[in-house]
Parts: C-alpha cells; sequence; structure tokens
C-alpha cells in the first residue's frame, strides 16, 4: 500500500509516518525541513527505504491508496482522502 501524508512533520504526521512505515507500507510525506522539530522528525525516518520526502509535487508517486492531510486541502489523488482538524492550541 501507498500512504501521503502532508505535512508529514506535523507531529500528528509523523506518527502517521511512523505507523504506515512499521506496518511495511511505502510512505510519501511532503513538508518542508524549516524548523529543529522538522528536522528531527525527518532524522527519524530518513533512512527507512520505504519513506520518500517530496518539497513540492508529489504527482509523481501517485495514485495513492491513502492521503492525509493536516489542517489543509492537499491536492492529491488517492483512493481515499482523509483531512484532519487539529486544534493546535489544545
Amino acid at each position: 500500500m501507498k500512504v501521503f501524508v502532508y505535512p508529514c512533520f506535523h507531529p500528528f504526521g509523523y506518527e502517521l509516518v511512523s505507523y504506515y512505515l512499521l506496518a511495511g507500507h511505502d510512505v510519501v510525506g511532503k513538508d518542508v525541513l524549516d524548523s529543529d522539530q522538522s528536522w528531527h522528525y525527518y532524522a527519524m525516518v530518513a533512512r527507512h527505504a520505504r519513506f520518500t520526502l517530496v518539497e513540492d509535487s508529489s504527482k509523481e508517486f501517485e495514485p495513492f491508496h491513502e492521503a492525509f492531510c493536516i489542517n489543509e486541502h492537499c491536492d492529491v489523488i488517492a483512493d481515499r482522502v482523509s483531512i484532519i482538524e487539529i486544534d493546535e492550541e489544545g
């Protein structure tokens, strides 16, 4: 199964990435490495052979079986797209 996560270095996005990698699935994550947190999460998953990071477009990897978009709409082709709203203040 091929999964897309955006933003993949959001705390919940990272949990999704880790879960699907541990389950043996291919994961394409979209994010930018612009903070200590994103670099930390990147260091945890970057060496995994089933993880791919994209900063611009994920079109070359489509279609996905599942896509998870956290607090944003993402333009992605997938069998199932989940938009997850998380209250950042809570």
